[in-house]
């Protein structure tokens, strides 16, 4: 399984036209494993991984705007870390702040950015399995 599942990440790293991924699934079965520790760890060089069941000011600060510069701004302040095309960025436990939700369709292309960051996933759980 677990090959499968990396095999699917790959095919979304290597496609000509990526678009911010979403990776669902039931509670407790190896997401952030997947793509953290087996997908980031082993294609970039560089990740930022945020825990928004964690993360008390990142989840309090996302969820006053929907505004995607603020984000860029915000995260590359508190992480101190300049977002690249070549960092992934990923949010986990998304339904504890669905405003991030706007800010992968700001980094689609549906209105342009100012983000070179074009890598990105957003994990979160599988709300019919019980979320």
């Amino acid at each position: 399984m677990e090959r499968i599942k990396l095999s699917d990440l790959e095919k979304w790293l290597n496609s000509p036209v990526r678009k911010p991924l979403i990776v669902w699934g039931a509670r407790q079965g190896g997401k952030t494993y997947l793509v953290k520790e087996l997908f980031a760890k082993r294609y970039f060089k560089d990740f930022l991984y945020i825990d928004l069941k964690k993360d008390e000011l990142s989840r309090a600060f996302f969820s006053t705007t929907s505004d995607a510069d603020k984000y860029i701004t915000y995260i590359e302040t508190r992480f101190n870390k300049k977002l690249t095309p070549d960092t992934l960025l990923i949010f986990d436990e998304v339904q504890q702040c669905h405003q991030v939700l706007s800010f992968k369709i700001f980094l689609s292309g549906s209105q342009g950015t100012s983000c070179n960051c074009n890598r990105f996933s957003c994990k979160t759980v599988n709300k019919a399995a019980g979320a």
